[in-house]
């Protein structure tokens, strides 16, 4: 597969699983719309897609979050089957993206430094 076709297909489904996300059509409490998709990687061939899923809330909800879309996945596998118009559908395996909370810990960090900065 070249890298053009790739990225659109990672792009593809990013966003529509994203959309089903938001759509609320996952019926499972721990999936709402406080997560979201960052990143998707299609492996080489086209069959297996990484799903890095992150939150702005606390870290269990995150954890909870995936474990429900790897419990869905083949619910959301048939769902994107129906929309998209791809010879294989890659199997999808989601997976935690701790950036966001890693940012806002970094940020607090800074801001830390700088007050700690002008007291002296």
């Amino acid at each position: 597969m070249n890298k053009v076709r790739k990225q659109k297909i990672e792009s593809l489904l990013q966003r529509e699983i994203a959309d089903l996300i938001l759509l609320g059509t996952i019926k499972d409490p721990r999936v709402g719309s406080h997560l979201s998709i960052s990143q998707v990687h299609l492996s080489n061939d086209g069959s297996f897609a990484k799903v890095h899923v992150n939150t702005w809330l606390e870290h269990d909800s995150l954890e909870k979050g995936v474990d429900a879309l790897n419990h869905a996945q083949g619910f959301l596998m048939h769902l994107l089957a129906k929309k998209l118009d791809l010879r294989l559908l890659p199997k999808l395996v989601f997976y935690m993206d701790e950036s966001i909370p890693r940012a806002i810990e970094l940020n607090k960090k800074i801001d830390e430094l700088l007050k700690s900065e002008k007291l002296r």
